[in-house]
C-alpha cells in the first residue's frame, strides 16, 4: 500500500488522464489501419460451430407404432439455431448407407421434429441420426454438424414378456467426418412395464455408447452408476447402473458423455 501510495503521489490527475487518453487513441488508429485494410463494403463475419443432436420418443418399439422423431441444432453456447436445413435420416447399419427420412428449416428453440412416424413390421435395428447443412447469412456463419447414429430396435412379440425395456432416447455432438473434437452425450432411458425390483445393467462403453470413445462423464435420475476405468488402452470403461424400484410405467434415465474419436472404418456417408 506505502508503494502504491508513493507512486500515484508523483503523477497529477493531469498527467494520469492524459496517459489513458493516449491509450485510447492508439487503439483506435490500430483499429482504423485494420478497418482500412479491408475491401470496400466488406462485412466481417462470425464463425460458430454448432452440435446436431437426434431425440427419439420411444425406443425400442412395437412394429407400426406411431414414433416421434426430432432434430435439435445448437451453436457452441447451446444456443439455439434456428436457421439453415435440418434432415433425418435412417440406415441399416452404422455404416449406412443413408435414407433421408424427412428434411426442413429448424423452429423455435431449432427442433425440427418428424411426428407419427412408423417403421415397418419386420423386427429388427435401425440406426438414425439427424444433420444440419449449415448456414451463412453474411454476418454470422453457423458451421454444418452431423449428429451421432444411435440404434432403434423394433421389437418381436417375445419382448411381451420382459419386465423393462432400454435404448438410446437422444445422441448430440458433431460426428461429421474428419477429425473429431469435443465430445458425444448420450442419454439411455429404462421404463418398467411391470414393476421391476433390484435391476441391474451392465455393460462396456463400446457396446452401450456405439461409436464412441472413452467415457468422460455420466449421471443418472435414478438408482446408482459406477463406472470401472479400463485396466490397459485396449479395454472399454465397464459400467453398472443399478435401480432399486421402478413402478410400473415408471422411466430413468442416464446419461454418458464420451469423448468423441473417428470410428475405424466408419464410412463418411452424405452430409446433408
Amino acid at each position: 500500500m506505502r508503494g502504491k501510495s508513493r507512486l500515484s503521489a508523483n503523477l497529477r490527475p493531469s498527467e494520469t488522464a492524459g496517459r489513458h487518453r493516449g491509450r485510447l487513441l492508439g487503439l483506435l488508429a490500430v483499429l482504423g489501419l485494420i478497418l482500412a485494410a479491408a475491401p470496400a463494403g466488406a462485412e466481417l463475419t462470425f464463425y460458430r460451430a454448432t452440435t446436431c443432436a437426434i431425440i427419439l420418443s420411444s425406443n425400442p418399439v412395437d412394429p407400426g407404432q406411431p414414433l416421434t422423431l426430432t432434430g435439435r441444432v445448437r451453436d457452441a453456447g447451446r444456443a439455439p439455431v434456428e436457421r439453415g436445413r435440418v434432415q433425418i435420416e435412417m440406415a441399416e447399419t452404422p455404416q449406412g448407407p443413408w435414407q433421408v427420412l424427412a428434411a426442413g428449416r429448424p423452429g423455435p428453440g431449432g427442433d425440427f421434429a418428424v411426428a407419427d412416424h412408423t417403421l415397418s413390421l419386420e423386427s429388427r435395428t435401425f440406426y438414425l441420426r439427424a444433420g444440419f447443412s449449415g448456414h451463412d447469412d453474411g454476418r454470422v456463419c453457423y458451421r454444418a454438424s452431423l449428429s451421432p447414429a444411435v440404434p432403434l430396435v423394433v421389437r418381436n412379440r417375445a419382448w411381451a414378456d420382459e419386465n423393462l425395456s432400454m435404448g438410446f432416447i437422444e445422441a448430440a455432438g458433431d460426428a461429421s467426418p474428419g477429425p473429431a473434437a469435443g465430445s458425444w452425450e448420450y442419454v439411455i432411458r429404462a421404463k418398467a412395464l411391470k414393476e421391476v425390483r433390484g435391476a441391474v445393467f451392465q455393460g462396456y462403453a463400446g457396446d452401450w455408447v456405439p461409436l464412441a470413445g472413452p467415457v468422460l462423464d455420466f449421471q443418472a435420475d435414478a438408482g446408482q452408476v459406477l463406472a470401472r476405468e479400463p485396466e490397459d488402452d485396449a479395454d472399454d470403461t465397464l459400467i453398472t447402473w443399478r435401480l432399486e424400484r421402478l413402478l410400473a410405467g415408471e422411466e430413468a434415465t442416464l446419461r454418458v458423455v464420451v469423448d468423441s474419436r473417428d470410428p475405424e472404418g466408419e464410412a463418411e456417408g452424405d452430409r446433408p
